[in-house]
């Protein structure tokens, strides 16, 4: 597999990139394993998904500010233990029926897990203060050159850290 790098500059790519917004979860609960797993099987060559910190300090892969659409709990994984959070089911595809299917909300490294070898991963930091430790991970689990990481750019303190994590 060519470094995520490598592979975006390829001029000689024989058509646009594509990318599972959320892993392919149209059979698949949106930020699931299962959604990583389809988008590979589906031949996509991008998944983008949303990284959060459990209260305890985990990393998570969750999109919302509240689990309530994807699994009728109103807390935030911020406000969650990993354990309560390992306890919760994700509604079927992106949370539009109340469908529980089995899949729980997936650890980042689960995620990272997933995917190595088999996709790229566009990892939506949602605060900028966990930006260190999602490289850190991704680093440690060898995917490095396999993903990219983006935070919301509010402030000039966000610049700052993005260049540092670049030149780490």
């Amino acid at each position: 597999m060519l470094s995520y790098a490598d592979f975006i500059r390829d001029a000689n790519r024989p058509r646009p990139t594509i990318v599972a917004h959320r892993g392919a979860w149209a059979n698949a609960p949106e930020n699931s394993v299962a959604a990583l797993e389809a988008a590979a099987t589906a031949g996509f060559e991008i998944a983008e998904i949303d990284v959060r910190r459990a209260w305890d300090g985990q990393l998570h892969i969750f999109h919302d500010s509240t689990c309530a659409r994807m699994t009728g709990n109103a807390l935030a994984i911020e406000e969650m233990t990993s354990a309560e959070i390992a306890a919760l089911r994700l509604y079927a595809s992106d949370g539009a029926t109340e469908q529980l299917i089995g899949h729980g909300i997936p650890t980042l490294e689960q995620a990272l897990d997933a995917a190595k070898g088999r996709l790229y991963l566009d990892l939506d930091v949602k605060h900028a203060e966990d930006l260190d430790e999602t490289a850190a991970m991704a680093r440690r689990m060898g995917l490095a050159a396999q993903v990219d990481i983006k935070i919301k750019v509010a402030s000039a303190d966000d610049v700052e850290t993005l260049v540092g994590l670049h030149d780490a």
